[in-house]
């Protein structure tokens, strides 16, 4: 890939947009042959389970899927998403990148999370693709409010008393860099995320100084790349929107989560990091912020699943639902297990693919 260092850092955040040379012969109404890949949760369990499914161009290959790394004690719940499908010659791709956690403090000593000024978005984005491609440049920014509605994130704040109060911020936004390959070739990447900020705030009453402690999490980021040009953003948007979550990988990480949620042994540390000097009082606004943080983490983790939730429903030949929004009026499944998405409606496979091929209905149940 271009190096991209995307390629060692995808060894490493939501399905985004996508590549175009192909993408841009669907926009025109041609025929473009899709195949559904995975990434595979291969150490959270027993045995392997596939967590999602994603519709890409024939001829990508995936890599990658859910990691564990349950030592990290930035990350309460041990996995992260690190998922990549590219093309043959690794100049076009998607991508979903690892969660991004901080906070921002003056009482940071002890803290297992790295402290940063991440206010927004967009500061975000400016950290993580910073991090990971030194040398790009943002060329446009937009914000995604379409994000938040997306996941049910919203802002919320929480008097505590005394003048000490909780804040729950949201943020959501994207992102355009550019960048050049290891050959020298001008280079296009999209990035979309969203993030969620806890900030606990308490007086100091002329006595202590105000105590003001936030902690900062992204959902994980959608990214696509693909050279300078070629890079369709509409039909990038509807290639994040095929993504879909195994439900029975769902059910089993929304198990893992609660019980991380009942450890109190790790709330209580994290509590002890914040700040050793403080009073019982302190000690049980942090505790409360904590849970509202717990919360907010927990509905992060639902509104992954919505993110991906199904669009453009077809009924498969085995009468299963298929999500591939490919823009095309008709649909078919071709004999190899590929798919054909199509204006035509005198489309036919064995002529035009050399396959036979059976029509697809949409799902209108």
């Amino acid at each position: 890939m271009c190096d991209l260092r995307i390629s060692r850092h995808l060894a490493m955040r939501f399905f985004s947009f996508i590549l175009c040379t192909l993408i841009l012969t669907m926009a025109s109404g041609a025929q473009a042959q899709m195949q559904r890949v995975l990434g595979v949760d291969g150490q959270g369990f027993k045995q392997p389970v596939p967590a999602f499914a994603v519709m890409v161009p024939q001829g990508w290959q995936p890599r990658g899927g859910v990691f564990w790394n349950v030592q990290d004690r930035c990350n309460p719940y041990g996995y992260l998403f690190n998922w990549a499908a590219m093309s043959p010659d690794e100049r076009y791709g998607v991508a979903v990148l690892p969660a991004m956690r901080w906070i921002t403090t003056d009482h940071a000593q002890g803290q297992p999370c790295p402290v940063l000024r991440v206010n927004s978005a967009r500061d975000a984005l400016a950290q993580m693709i910073g991090q990971m491609q030194p040398d790009a440049q943002m060329i446009d920014y937009r914000p995604r409010p379409d994000f938040l509605h997306e996941m049910g994130l919203q802002p919320s704040q929480t008097d505590l008393g005394g003048g000490a109060w909780a804040k729950i911020h949201v943020d959501a936004g994207e992102a355009l860099f550019g960048f050049n390959n290891d050959q020298g070739q001008p280079m296009r990447m999209t990035v979309g995320l969203a993030i969620v900020v806890n900030e606990t705030f308490m007086p100091g009453g002329g006595v202590t100084a105000d105590f003001r402690f936030l902690q900062g999490q992204s959902l994980p980021a959608w990214l696509a790349f693909a050279p300078d040009g070629e890079l369709n953003m509409q039909i990038a948007e509807q290639m994040r929107k095929s993504v879909q979550i195994n439900p029975e990988w769902q059910n089993r990480i929304t198990q893992h989560q609660s019980k991380i949620n009942k450890d109190n042994a790790r709330t209580q540390t994290n509590i002890a990091n914040i700040n050793r000097e403080t009073s019982e009082y302190v000690s049980k606004l942090s505790r409360e912020g904590h849970e509202n943080r717990m919360r907010a983490l927990d509905r992060s983790g639902e509104a992954f699943s919505n993110v991906i939730s199904d669009r453009e429903l077809w009924r498969d030949s085995d009468g299963s639902k298929l999500n591939a929004p490919m823009g095309g009026d008709n649909m078919w499944r071709l004999d190899n297990g590929n798919y054909v998405s199509t204006n035509d409606p005198n489309f036919n496979p064995l002529s035009q693919t050399g396959q036979f091929g059976t029509q697809l209905e949409r799902w209108n149940d």
